[in-house]
């Protein structure tokens, strides 16, 4: 097993034990600079900090029960990102009224306040790299017709990045704490606060829903929509996950998911479908 050069001094690791003196000084407030990414993952960024007195629980066992054998999938087309959904509650001539308040052009032309240029600018350089124009075979999130506009994830993941494989270098491996902590200090220099990391066995399955979530008003009266509009997601025994025409395809073998959060603000989540409450979620 490797082992990672720690970033915590000498006088550090007394001062946790209750044995450093007093008159710290200004240099102990100053963040750490990391030389490289082992000593980043050595670091308090990579940890989980909780108080003493929480207790950690196993994924599936959390502190409200849960009888596994009466969980199933759940269909994601049924949610708030459904437009159709949407339209059985509202009505689709209310849908259609406000959704034709929205020019995101004129709003701009307008500077109207959370939709200006500048507004609209930070929320696409928010999602770099997503934001692509058109459906594509690989895409998949939101699916086709949702309310998310262009911003697209693809199945197999994001298109342009590089892998150890287009660089032409073996992967780094290392033990599950270790990905975990690289993980999660990574993560924490990009801007999440919590991140957490769980296996996908045949209970946690049962939180991967059978679609995404998505569905056009041109299917109100005609639900649900086609696999062809909105593909399934399913499990096969492969060895890397793939999608066609009808389907989004996991592999049946150990995977891993990964959770995260991110500190935002209430207020600015309220001033949604502008360009300035989008790009905080």
């Amino acid at each position: 097993m490797s082992k990672f050069h720690s970033a915590v001094t000498r006088r550090d690791f007394m001062k946790g034990l209750g044995l450093a003196g007093a008159g710290i000084g200004t240099a102990a407030a100053v963040s750490p600079l990391y030389r490289d990414l082992d000593e980043m993952i050595g670091s308090k960024t990579a940890q989980w900090k909780r108080p003493w007195w929480v207790k950690e629980l196993e994924l599936e066992e959390p502190t409200t029960e849960i009888d596994w054998d009466m969980v199933e999938r759940f269909d994601a087309r049924y949610s708030a990102h459904s437009p159709a959904e949407v339209c059985r509650f509202v009505g689709l001539d209310e849908y259609n009224r406000v959704r034709a308040l929205s020019n995101a052009k004129q709003d701009m032309l307008d500077n109207k306040p959370g939709s200006t240029l500048r507004d609209n600018a930070l929320n696409i350089g928010a999602g770099t790299g997503q934001y692509m124009s058109g459906y594509k075979t690989d895409y998949v999130f939101p699916a086709a017709g949702t309310c998310c506009g262009s911003f697209s994830v693809y199945w197999t993941g994001q298109k342009g990045v590089a892998t150890p494989e287009s660089m032409g270098v073996p992967k780094w491996s290392g033990t599950p704490e270790e990905n975990t902590q690289m993980v999660r200090a990574a993560m924490r220099f990009f801007g999440a606060t919590d991140v957490s990391v769980g296996e996908l066995n045949e209970r946690t399955k049962k939180f991967v829903s059978t679609y995404p979530q998505g569905g056009d008003v041109k299917y109100l009266d005609n639900w649900p929509p086609p696999d062809t509009y909105i593909k399934k997601i399913v499990f096969e025994d492969v060895d890397q996950g793939y999608s066609t025409d009808t389907k989004y395809v996991i592999p049946n073998k150990p995977l891993y998911c990964i959770t995260y959060a991110f500190n935002t603000t209430l207020g600015q989540g309220r001033r949604a479908q502008s360009a300035w409450g989008l790009f905080c979620n």
